[in-house]
């Protein structure tokens, strides 16, 4: 009896090595990474090492194979805490090595990595950057696909900021440094009768009870190069006239040549009743002088304030007087 088990306990392990011997090796195999995030104990930009709110939704892993760098989108899930990537199909018998990881907020929810637009939460350090010497194995970071073996590659990550990045030796995400420019404007509208009077604009936006000279109530609508700014890119006064109306723009300090435009609207009455009316456009061009529609440099004060005055009310003092453009009255809603 004894003598016939060992028969088959050798038959079967015949067979089963036999069997391992025919098996195709899968020509994919799946890879997934363990992020761990790691806090180190030092001071960064005069705070504490402190993690944005953001959750990650996806990782950026760009993984070299011969030269080629390939990028993989995969999702993130927590289990028991910790953070892991959904795997990805790498094929197998090759040497890859990581480039880049990053864990990021997917704004536009498009699966990719948009780099100013999407949110980087963390990071891993590249070799001889500063951060380098506070994970185990910084990048990039190099391993074998191999047959019959799910891969689950762990992974330190650093929380990350922006003005950071190249402490981690992200040479891809360069920060453009952008300036913050303007223009103020001051007007008045004159219903001295020419053609205006106060009853014209007698319970209007202007109020009730109005004297021969209003505060304007305007609109300033800016471009760049014909197209409208980010927003904000329009700015209105109607809720208060006692100050002056400021239009702000960003500037590129990297980019020249963007002609900026102001197009100052005016609320007053037409054929359809009270409206924003187109009644002047100025220029500058980068973060250059506001110009008049002659090219000429606008009358504007140290604060970059531009007075106006639309019509005759005597005083003399604004430093530009515009006509009442009666055949502009074309209502612009």
């Amino acid at each position: 009896m004894k003598k016939l088990l060992f028969v088959l306990l050798a038959a079967a392990m015949l067979f089963s090595c036999q069997k391992k011997e025919g098996e195709t090796a899968p020509a994919m195999q799946d890879v997934s990474f363990n992020a761990t995030e790691i806090l180190p104990e030092i001071e960064r930009s005069m705070d504490d090492w402190i993690c944005k709110d953001d959750v990650p939704t996806n990782a950026w892993v760009a993984i070299s194979y011969e030269g080629v760098t390939t990028d993989y989108y995969p999702e993130l899930f927590e289990l028991s805490g910790k953070l892991f990537t959904q795997s990805i199909k790498l094929p197998v018998g090759v040497n890859y090595c990581i480039q880049d990881f990053v864990l990021f907020k997917d704004i536009n929810g498009n699966g990719s990595y948009d780099i100013g637009v999407d949110i980087t939460t963390h990071g891993t350090p590249h070799t001889g950057s500063d951060y380098a010497g506070y994970v185990e194995n910084s990048l990039p970071y190099c391993f074998e696909v191999e047959a019959f073996v799910k891969l689950e590659i762990y992974i330190e990550v650093l929380c990350f900021e922006d003005v950071d990045y190249e402490n981690f030796g992200f040479v891809w995400f360069n920060i453009t440094e952008i300036e913050l420019s303007g223009f103020c404007f001051f007007g008045d509208i004159c219903l001295n009768g020419q053609p205006f009077t106060p009853a014209d604009f007698e319970g209007s936006l202007y109020g009730s009870g109005l004297p021969a000279d209003v505060p304007a109530i305007m609109q300033i609508v800016v471009k760049n190069n014909g197209s409208l700014v980010p927003a904000p890119n329009s700015f209105n006064n109607e809720g208060d006239q006692s100050e002056p109306l400021c239009a702000y723009y960003y500037d590129d300090p990297e980019v020249t040549g963007e002609v900026f435009t102001f197009e100052l609207y005016l609320w007053l009455p037409g054929d359809a009743g009270f409206g924003y009316q187109l009644y002047y456009t100025y220029t500058s061009t980068d973060d250059g002088p506001l110009l008049l529609i002659d090219s000429s440099p606008a009358d504007v004060n140290e604060n970059g304030l531009v007075d106006f005055v639309v019509g005759t009310c005597g005083y003399g003092d604004a430093d530009q007087t515009f006509d009442w453009l009666l055949w502009n009255l074309v209502l612009i809603y």
